[in-house]
């Protein structure tokens, strides 16, 4: 049987983590492992988590068969690192992920060190791998034949098929106490991720967000007594007492939310924290939530403008993100914002009213956390697609980005303030701290944000 090891690339330098970075085991490689065990009992598994371990620590690791690096565009000059270390060990290396799934054949073409890109899902492509079928019949592979660069149809697995995750091998000590550190005034102690759906609904059914880069196309979700299942797992087997809904929106199906509260068994009590769109929080939601359990929503409100939001294609208005909070916060369940400056036509008065947006939350809202950040065009994203067209030099075959880069190129062409302006804007947003800490409110420096769940599957 073929060894194989599953890492999760570190954040390259330069950038800053994401405040839960360290703090939630990684849910994507104790997803492909329970797959990969489950048909193969006897398969030799490692699991490397880059939010823990360094770099040199990974590469000094390196020597199964098959080596599969899960990276995003944050994560991936490390993946480059780790994959060329392991070439000259004499493994197969894979990348997957996020990033790779929307570059991969530019990673092909300039990476010699790499033998192939999962896009998509990455369990039956690992699976086929490891029992060594030929590469051409393997789904959501990219791969070498000569000088071509060959991409096999794509596979979307139905979630249902998917075992729960598994986390053997994986210390999680670590995580609970890095969590405990950084939410000292919450009273959580053993947190897990998991995921109801794949995909992005306003994505599936608008092209999404302008600077979405959702990696999953079209739109899937567990079954309700699947869901269930799994968190009764959770809290049984691994003692999980809060679990974070890493799904892009835990609301767009508000049927299948009524039949999870419906069928809610006796023995979970879990709280949640979920991510949301505010048109999906009206008062039925709220009260379905608060049912559930919910503790905390994500909401990304974006910007104090309804032009821009328009401009951003977001599809909510700031009436409307208000109106979510307060229902929201009546409920008893707490709310992270985020806010995004840089949009496409940001002016003075839209920075102005973003910051005004944000002190009059602040005033009422009760709130646990806020996340600003400057737009990055990613690989994938309608922002990206722009940027390529009015930015020669971001044409052709690139994989590797520059992301401070990226952003200047971006707020040249497509905002009428400069690089500067947005910096200061977004220091003064972080230091509205400063001025509120009574309400226990986490300002979370994302200037250079890099998601703690990059997923090759």
């Amino acid at each position: 049987m073929r060894s194989i090891q599953l890492i999760n690339a570190p954040l390259a330098k330069n950038f800053y983590p994401s405040i839960r970075a360290g703090a939630y085991p990684p849910l994507h490689l104790a997803s492909l492992a329970a797959f990969l065990r489950k048909g193969f009992p006897q398969v030799d598994l490692q699991i490397f988590d880059g939010e823990l371990s360094s770099i040199e620590d990974i590469i000094s690791c390196l020597h199964a068969d098959i080596i599969a690096i899960s990276c995003n565009s944050l994560t991936y000059d490390s993946a480059l690192r780790i994959a060329k270390s392991a070439k000259l060990k004499g493994s197969f290396v894979i990348l997957g992920g996020a990033h790779p799934t929307f570059v991969g054949e530019a990673i092909l073409h300039n990476r010699c060190f790499v033998d192939a890109v999962i896009y998509g899902d990455g369990e039956l492509a690992l699976a086929n791998l490891v029992d060594t079928i030929r590469l051409s019949s393997i789904p959501n592979l990219i791969y070498r034949e000569g000088e071509k660069i060959i991409t096999n149809k794509s596979c979307n697995i139905e979630l249902d098929d998917l075992p729960f995750p598994d986390y053997t091998g994986i210390r999680l000590e670590p995580y609970f106490l890095n969590y405990q550190k950084l939410y000292s005034d919450k009273p959580f102690k053993k947190v897990f991720a998991a995921f109801s759906a794949k995909g992005c609904q306003w994505r599936n059914q608008t092209g999404g967000c302008i600077f979405c880069a959702v990696q999953h196309t079209g739109f899937r979700i567990k079954s309700v007594k699947k869901y269930w299942r799994e968190l009764e797992m959770l809290q049984d087997n691994w003692g999980a007492d809060f679990v974070w809904d890493v799904s892009d929106t835990f609301t767009s199906q508000p049927q299948w939310v009524r039949t999870l509260v419906d069928n809610k068994p006796q023995g979970i009590n879990l709280p949640y924290q979920i991510y949301a769109r505010s048109s999906d929080i009206n008062k039925e939601m709220v009260h379905l939530l608060a049912r559930l359990g919910v503790y905390e929503v994500f909401l990304g409100l974006d910007a104090g403008s309804n032009i821009t939001l328009q401009k951003s294609r977001k599809g909510t208005t700031v009436s409307g993100n208000l109106k979510a909070i307060k229902n929201l916060n009546r409920e008893g369940i707490k709310v992270i914002i985020s806010v995004v400056i840089g949009l496409p036509g940001e002016t003075e008065d839209t920075l102005r009213a973003t910051r005004l947006m944000t002190e009059d939350i602040l005033s009422w809202g009760d709130l646990s956390e806020i996340n600003c950040s400057i737009l990055l065009p990613l690989p994938g994203s309608h922002a990206m697609n722009m940027l390529k067209r009015v930015a020669p030099s971001q044409k052709g075959r690139e994989d590797l980005f520059d992301a401070e880069a990226l952003r200047k190129s971006w707020v040249s062409n497509f905002c009428e303030v400069d690089y500067a302006m947005l910096m200061e804007e977004q220091k003064q947003i972080m230091q509205l701290h400063d001025r509120v800490g009574s309400f226990g409110v986490t300002v979370i420096e994302q200037a250079n944000y890099a998601t703690g769940i990059s997923d090759i599957s």
